[in-house]
Parts: C-alpha cells; sequence; structure tokens
C-alpha cells in the first residue's frame, strides 16, 4: 500500500485586476482594449463597456525567456502571462524534480508546451478547455492522477485576457452579460455576470509524511483534502446548471469555493464567491477562486459580499437568514 500523501498549495503566481475604492475591480474598459464609444450602439451596448482587467498585459521580457522578439510579438499574450506567473511561482521553490500541469481555455494546446519547454520541465503538460471550471478541473487530475511519489509537484495555470470586443459583444447579446457590470452574487437583481482578466498559477506538491517531518510546509501553504469533478447531464439546456448534479460534486469534494457569477438560475446553486469583487475571469475563475479562499483562511475573514441588496427569493428554503440587528 502506497505511504499517504499531503497534497498542498505552497505558492501560487498571479496578475488579477485591482480593486478599487469602491471595494470591486469593474471598471470601463481602457481603450488599450477596445474603444467602447466605436462600432455597435445596439441591445446590450452597455454591457460591454464594463469589465476587470490586468495591468501592463502587452508588457513581455522577452529576452528573459530566450524567445526571438518576432516570435514573442506574434506570442498570444495570455502565453505571455503564464509564463511569468509560472516562473514566479517555480523561483523560490525548492530543489526537488519538477512537473507541469497547465489548465488553459480556448485552443491555447501550444500554452502548456511552452511553459515546459521554457523552464525545462519533462512531466505531464496538459490543456483544458471545460469553460468556466477549466482552471478548476486541472487542479482535481493534478490531485488524483498525477501529483504523487513519480511526480511530487505540479504546476496548474488558468488565464484569460479580453481583448476582443467581439467576444465581449456576443456574450452581452445572448443576455449574459449585466447591464451595470457587476456581479450581484445572491442577489434578487442579478441580470448576468461582468468579464474580468486574470492570470493565476498555483504551485502543488505532495508530501510524504517523513518528508513534513522534516520539512514542515509555512503557514501560507493550503491543504487540498479532497476534489470532485462531475458533468449536469441532462437538463434544460446546454448551459442551464443542474441542481441535483451540482449538490453531488459538492458533496463528494472535501472544501468548496462556490464561484456564484450573479446569474439567476446559477445563484442559488452556489455557497460563497470572489466574483463580486473580482468579477468573472471565465477559464481562470477557479484558480483566481482559489486563491481568494487561501486569503480568507490566512486572514480568518472575509470582504463583505457586494452589491447585495435584497436576497434572492429562491434562496429561501435552502439558506436560514439570521437578520443582525444594530450591527
Amino acid at each position: 500500500m502506497p505511504p499517504a500523501l499531503t497534497r498542498a498549495v505552497t505558492a501560487t503566481a498571479w496578475r488579477g485586476p485591482r480593486v478599487g475604492g469602491a471595494g470591486h475591480a469593474c471598471r470601463v474598459v481602457p481603450p488599450s482594449r477596445w474603444d467602447v464609444e466605436v462600432g455597435w450602439h445596439g441591445e446590450g451596448a452597455l454591457s460591454r463597456r464594463f469589465g476587470a482587467f490586468v495591468d501592463s498585459a502587452d508588457l513581455f521580457d522577452a529576452r528573459a525567456f530566450g524567445i526571438a522578439a518576432p516570435e514573442a510579438a506574434a506570442m498570444d499574450a495570455q502565453q505571455r502571462l503564464l509564463l511569468e506567473a509560472a516562473h514566479e511561482a517555480l523561483a523560490g521553490a525548492s530543489p526537488r524534480a519538477l512537473s507541469a500541469f497547465s489548465a488553459t481555455s480556448g485552443t491555447l494546446s501550444a500554452a502548456c508546451g511552452r511553459i515546459s519547454y521554457t523552464l525545462g520541465l519533462k512531466g505531464p503538460s496538459v490543456s483544458i478547455d471545460t469553460a468556466c471550471s477549466s482552471s478548476l478541473v486541472g487542479v482535481h487530475l493534478v490531485v488524483s492522477s498525477f501529483l504523487g511519489s513519480a511526480c511530487p509537484r505540479a504546476l496548474v495555470a488558468g488565464v484569460n485576457l479580453t481583448l476582443r470586443a467581439e467576444t465581449t459583444a456576443v456574450l452581452s447579446r445572448a443576455g449574459m452579460l449585466a447591464a451595470d457590470g457587476r456581479c450581484k452574487t445572491l442577489d434578487a437583481g442579478g441580470d448576468g455576470y461582468a468579464r474580468a482578466e486574470a492570470c493565476v498559477v498555483h504551485l502543488l506538491e505532495a508530501f510524504s509524511e517523513r518528508e513534513l517531518a522534516h520539512t514542515p510546509l509555512q503557514g501560507h501553504a493550503l491543504y487540498v483534502h479532497g476534489t470532485s469533478v462531475n458533468q449536469d447531464g441532462r437538463s434544460s439546456s446546454l448551459t442551464a446548471p443542474n441542481g441535483p448534479s451540482q449538490q453531488q460534486v459538492v458533496g463528494a469534494a472535501a472544501e468548496v469555493l462556490a464561484g456564484a457569477a450573479g446569474a439567476k438560475a446559477r445563484r442559488p446553486l452556489e455557497l460563497q464567491a470572489a466574483k463580486c469583487r473580482l468579477l468573472h475571469a471565465e477559464p481562470a475563475a477557479g484558480a483566481l477562486g482559489l486563491s481568494a479562499l487561501a486569503q480568507r483562511l490566512q486572514q480568518a475573514a472575509g470582504p463583505a459580499m457586494l452589491h447585495l441588496r435584497a436576497l434572492n427569493a429562491y434562496l429561501a428554503p435552502t439558506l436560514h437568514v439570521r437578520a443582525c440587528v444594530g450591527g
């Protein structure tokens, strides 16, 4: 019987949106993305004006990674962010055998391969596209399949840049985006989500009892006790959630940070969210939520749930809400 292993997130590097004075990251689309005054003034035009953005996403030190200028100019900006964050996550790591596992979005099949090539990592290297759950599915596969004695260390990454106005326009026309650019988690007035940029890389490591005895984990380590993945199966539509399926996957995992984006059909199925502050980073949302969970545990406190004014009526049968009088 193989020895028991402790799995933990021991380092994180991320590039995310700035939280402003209002306590959230929502702002008007900067000119470096697209001109909100040009091109589209029809239905849903208001929602394409807002989002959360990574500053200086166009800057990249190609020479530091041994990449020629022409190749760097042609690289997807998301791959550049992944390289920087992956290098940063590994920078302070102890000298153990390395392995990379990158969860990214879309058709970025080269993103994880580029990290392995540039940093000299020889373990499993896989890109995952399960839409907004991509980076959390990456965590699950690392913990359940790869992370062990043969692969003691792995990277899990998620990245999202909103560089094309056309994509936001399509989502807006489909009624998926909030008109005011806010994710109103658990609120009765939720009318969609707002898109966010982020790049997050987590370093996960597996430790035997002997290793933990000699090299105890730092206080910032986030222990991963269990993960679970399933699929909605048959529901009212291809993109609609399935309540019983989500209950099953939550019950199968030891620790859960639910990522409620603010859509009416989704909110009653979720537990807690960082999206009311950082918005919805789509394929990088899970990795960003994991960082938010780690921060909450380290500080033994959590930020307020913004934009929650009237509780969604669908939550009444499942939540017991206690009014806090005078405080």
